[in-house]
């Protein structure tokens, strides 16, 4: 045991290395019989809030964020990236402009002239922080933000169209109870679908294959099919980074049901510059998405955070980013 220390050195190690696994601090106190404060003590102790060093940026860069409600005063934090390595630099308790806006003016102005790119969702306060603190940098939107702008587009005509199916005939019910089982086969790309594999299907009569599905729950509204067929205009344009029909997809003026693609339409004519950037760039955000997760984990397994940083602590411990001394 180590002078000053009210728990041996065994104990202490195995607090550590359990700190990097998804597991309460409670939790873990009850399993090496101590008290929860004495594990806390231990985090704060032993794992020193990771410090950004203000002398390095990489070229490329991801911003994301996540919800953290239950660990900082504001309800929306902040994570980015090196969007090649995927390697995370660090994570803030706050996204709003004013607060990255001073976080990043602490890097030296050589540093920052150096970042070339910014991949990010479509939120405007990042595209404006990008524009005052890396005036180098091209924004790239996420492809896969703008897939799912496109869904929850497509999502509300369905529901629209649905709405209308049951309050119809008898046939147009049976349609409504069709659309609302195999729904998730209208959102994955036809391409996808699969061809070859017949089964039964409730309330459908006969083998049928995945394709032949969706033609069914197409056929009762010309509407839905003409929704469908816009969305996976989009999935195509989007996911294989088709350049040249876009323009097709963004000339779109919408009316009734079909209105709801009119809004991210606009915001896409908007951003075209940003969202023809990822033509050239392969970058994209899917490991922070893969990150959020991992922390929505880790606060669901702690039943939420009081404190910030031991929410930042044990999220760089399972991201590496953090050594654990014992």
């Amino acid at each position: 045991m180590k002078k000053g220390c009210n728990i041996s050195e065994n104990i202490r190690r195995k607090i550590l290395m359990e700190l990097t696994k998804n597991i309460s601090m409670k939790d873990l106190a009850q399993q090496v019989n101590v008290s929860p404060s004495t594990v806390v003590r231990v985090l704060d102790k032993d794992l020193p809030t990771p410090r950004k060093h203000k002398s390095y940026l990489p070229h490329h860069l991801s911003f994301d964020e996540f919800n953290a409600a239950n660990g900082s005063p504001n309800e929306m934090s902040f994570i980015f990236s090196d969007a090649k390595t995927h390697r995370p630099m660090d994570i803030l308790p706050d996204r709003k402009l004013q607060f990255l806006t001073h976080y990043f003016l602490q890097y030296p102005e050589s540093v920052r002239l150096q970042v070339k790119t910014v991949t990010m969702d479509i939120y405007s306060p990042y595209m404006i922080l990008v524009s005052k603190v890396f005036p180098n940098a091209k924004i790239i939107l996420d492809r896969f933000h703008i897939i799912q702008h496109c869904a929850r587009a497509f999502t509300k005509v369905r529901i629209e169209i649905m709405n209308q199916l049951n309050k119809g005939n008898s046939e147009d019910k049976k349609g409504y109870r069709r659309i609302k089982r195999y729904w998730k086969l209208l959102i994955k790309n036809r391409f996808e679908l699969k061809q070859s594999e017949y089964k039964n299907y409730s309330l459908f009569e006969g083998l049928l294959n995945q394709s032949q599905v969706v033609e069914q729950l197409l056929s009762y509204s010309d509407i839905l099919k003409k929704a469908y067929d816009i969305y996976q205009e989009g999935l195509f344009i989007f996911k294989r980074l088709s350049k040249y029909p876009l323009d097709h997809l963004l000339s779109y003026k919408l009316e009734g049901a079909l209105r709801h693609f009119n809004r991210p339409l606009k915001t896409f004519n908007k951003y075209k510059e940003f969202i023809l950037n990822a033509y050239s760039y392969s970058y994209n955000n899917g490991h922070l998405e893969a990150w959020n997760n991992q922390i929505k984990t880790i606060k669901k397994t702690a039943y939420g955070f009081r404190n910030f940083e031991h929410l930042k602590k044990r999220c760089f411990l399972k991201m590496n980013r953090l050594s654990v001394a014992v």
